[in-house]
């Protein structure tokens, strides 16, 4: 990692469940191919849109940035219950994503069929500044990366955490985890689409 990474070294690993130190390195990972990618952008070039109905890079970071942060808050409160009840992992049934979370995490991947509407609380702001979205957005990434590589004392398939947008939606941490992963890579796919677009700003423009 470059001296300007965003994430934080990566710590030893205490009984993190095999799939979900394999999500922490994939957001690792998306984490620095995402600073990469916008570091030497232009505040025209990150509120670019390709057309009429489409975010931007900076409306994609938003976006991203909203629902970690609305979901870590969960993610906490359910760690810290877990660990006030004792509910550490079990090496006899490990966590598993159920019929609906496996639906879940398939939805939110970058080439599934079928594509999931923004729920309203999730939709970012336009134009915002890249000065403004960027560290916000580094910021949680690191705040999520952290709560995943602190997931190796409880059982996350026991650990409920309901969707911020409905509390109909309820799905094990293990779960969630996976998704947002899965969900991190499709909008870098749709940012790496945006910048490979024609007309995208190029230089100074």
């Amino acid at each position: 990692m470059s001296e300007s990474s965003p994430i934080p070294p990566t710590p030893p690993s205490v009984g993190l469940h095999p799939e979900l130190a394999a999500a922490a390195a994939s957001v690792a990972q998306v984490t620095e191919h995402l600073h990469a990618l916008t570091d030497s952008m232009t505040d025209t070039q990150f509120n670019w849109h390709s057309k009429a109905g489409e975010w931007s890079v900076a409306e994609v970071l938003d976006h991203l940035t909203t629902l970690h942060t609305l979901m870590l808050p969960r993610f906490g409160h359910g760690m810290a219950q877990a660990r006030e009840q004792g509910w550490q992992p079990n090496p006899h049934q490990p966590p598993k994503p159920g019929p609906l979370g496996k639906l879940f995490i398939w939805a939110n991947q970058p080439h599934a069929w079928t594509k999931i509407k923004t729920p309203a609380p999730y939709t970012p702001s336009p134009d915002r500044p890249r000065a403004v979205v960027l560290p916000e957005f580094f910021a949680t990434q690191a705040t999520l990366l952290a709560c995943i590589r602190a997931t190796g004392d409880v059982d996350t398939g026991r650990v409920r955490v309901a969707s911020p947008v409905s509390d109909l939606l309820v799905l094990n941490l293990y779960t969630w985890v996976l998704a947002l992963a899965a969900h991190l890579h499709l909008h870098t796919a749709q940012i790496e689409g945006i910048v490979a677009a024609a007309g995208y700003p190029v230089g100074g423009a």
